[in-house]
């Protein structure tokens, strides 16, 4: 077992000293979720200015307010102004990725740190593994044309989960206001399917990449079974979304659904995307969300170790990150019911007999009802984001 750096915040400035506290350090909330830290965790801080190191606890102060506040005894180890190094660590008997940031002379977020890209644990490479090997076990129960993602259930769709899937496509191209004269990208388009829908619906021009390679020659397959003048406005390739291959200001939209969670550099993701789409452009899109830190061994588990991501997101500091990006909120929904909905459907959906696959469905029905408890219990969440350039 061994003590091992967790979490860091590089070069926070001191906003106040204030010895009349009971103690602790106060930190603007959306620095402590970006970086893992708790209320009433544990710190140490080292004073860059006056070389003092003392230990506390972090309270979360009001976010987005840049407040980094020493207080009690330890305001007479630092002073307003000074810079800060703001450190917490953990027991453990394997290697951690710390997570750990770089702010400015206001404490607004600046960058993660190399080495602490949002999940060190899983990897790009890891993902595309995932999906080329687990595609035809997708298809054979969510949506045998390829389509990936969840729904949003309403009277029109009662239960059916292909319906509430479909719904939300609809709500999306609605939200984001898709014409015959948008670009889109559709950033991890998976088999291609709701690329060709965009295509084929709204008339528009559809990009679509991924990482998987396997999805992506699925979609090229698909694309050949076209018409030609359908074929014309519509491509596909293989990319990462940390590193998209388009010139600045290629698209009007940026149409994703389920797939910046398994980014592990989300931040870089995020930055792509705002980087790639044109002034004034449209970026609609859903993610899994964590409601809050605490996770239970079965959340861990059966959520987010069985999809390979982690996310240090909340329905807020999501919206928070996308406006430090430059980006600014139109509409934000948190669909975190519709979330449980889609699991309970599929754990229905997934073959119970016996033979090829049959021990990987039963532990998949398992994990999907285990997913929707996390739900229930704030472990996981889903939010639907509509936001501009």
């Amino acid at each position: 077992m061994r003590v091992v750096l967790k979490s860091k915040i590089h070069r926070a400035w001191v906003t106040d000293a204030n010895t009349e506290y009971i103690g602790s350090i106060l930190i603007d909330e959306d620095l402590m979720d970006k970086v893992d830290v708790w209320n009433f965790e544990k710190v140490l801080v080292c004073d860059v200015t006056n070389g003092n190191r003392f230990e506390t606890y972090a309270i979360a102060g009001e976010r987005g307010s840049g407040v980094c506040a020493v207080q009690g005894a330890a305001a007479r180890l630092s002073s307003k102004g000074n810079c800060l190094i703001i450190m917490s660590f953990e027991y453990t008997v394997e290697p951690v990725a710390p997570k750990m940031i770089l702010v400015d002379e206001e404490n607004r977020f600046v960058e993660f740190l190399e080495g602490a890209k949002m999940s060190g644990r899983f990897t790009e490479q890891e993902t595309e593994s995932y999906y080329d090997s687990e595609d035809a076990i997708y298809r054979s129960f969510w949506d045998e044309d390829g389509s990936v993602h969840w729904g949003v259930f309403d009277e029109s769709t009662g239960n059916d989960f292909l319906k509430a899937c479909a719904n939300l496509n609809g709500i999306m191209v609605e939200m984001g206001n898709i014409d015959s004269s948008a670009r889109v990208l559709d950033l991890g388009c998976g088999n291609g399917t709701t690329s060709i829908w965009l295509r084929t619906s709204q008339d528009c021009h559809v990009t679509g990449v991924d990482l998987s390679g396997v999805r992506v020659q699925n979609a090229l397959n698909a694309k050949a079974g076209l018409d030609q003048q359908t074929q014309e406005r519509l491509e596909f390739q293989k990319a990462s979304a940390t590193e998209l291959p388009f010139e600045d200001e290629s698209f009007t939209h940026l149409w994703s659904q389920a797939v910046i969670y398994h980014v592990p550099d989300k931040v870089g993701a995020l930055s792509e995307a705002y980087r790639v789409l044109a002034k004034g452009g449209i970026m609609v899109f859903d993610d899994l969300i964590k409601p809050q830190p605490n996770i239970s061994a079965d959340g861990q588990k059966y959520v987010y170790d069985r999809l390979l991501f982690d996310t240090p997101f909340s329905f807020d500091s999501y919206q928070q990150a996308l406006e430090d990006r430059g980006f600014t909120i139109l509409e934000a929904h948190d669909l975190s019911a519709h979330l449980k909905n889609s699991y309970l459907r599929l754990a229905d959906r997934t073959p119970k007999a016996s033979g090829e696959h049959a021990d990987h469905y039963e532990m998949l029905t398992t994990a999907y009802r285990e997913t929707a408890k996390a739900v229930d219990n704030r472990e996981v969440g889903w939010g639907l984001f509509i936001c501009q350039k």
